[in-house]
C-alpha cells in the first residue's frame, strides 16, 4: 500500500498518464496484465476530494490508484500473491508523479492450507 505526498497537480490530474502508469507497471514488476486499464474521473461536491481512479487486473491480483490532485496526494495498492520489488514501485511512482515523499506499508498475506 502506497501513499504519495506533494505530487504534481497536472500529473495527478492526467488520465492518460495514469493509464500509462497502470498499463506499464505490471511489466516493470514481472506481473501479468489480464485486463485493460479502467480509468474513472470523479467530481466530488468538495473539489479537494475529486480525482482520478484507475485499476488493472493481474493474473496475480490487481493494481489500483486513486489521485487527489488538489491535495497533491494519491494512494495506490499493488495487491499480489507473488513477491515483487516494492522499492521499484515506490521509485516509479515518485518519478511518474513527482512526489516529494512516498510512504509504503507491506502486508503479507498467507494462504493457510487445511
Amino acid at each position: 500500500m502506497l501513499e504519495g505526498y506533494g505530487g504534481d497537480f497536472d500529473k495527478l490530474n492526467d488520465k492518460n498518464l495514469i493509464k500509462k502508469f497502470l498499463s506499464g507497471l505490471p511489466n516493470e514488476i514481472n506481473m501479468t496484465k489480464i485486463s485493460d486499464v479502467l480509468i474513472s474521473d470523479y467530481k466530488a461536491e468538495d473539489e479537494n476530494e475529486s480525482g482520478i481512479s484507475g485499476v488493472v487486473l493481474l493474473a496475480e491480483s490487481h493494481i489500483s490508484i486513486h489521485t487527489y490532485p488538489k491535495k497533491q496526494f494519491a494512494v495506490a495498492d499493488v495487491f499480489s500473491c507473488n513477491e515483487f520489488e516494492s522499492k521499484k514501485v515506490i521509485d516509479l511512482m515518485k518519478t511518474k508523479f513527482n512526489f516529494e515523499k512516498v510512504k509504503d506499508r507491506l502486508v503479507v498475506r498467507e494462504y493457510e492450507k487445511n
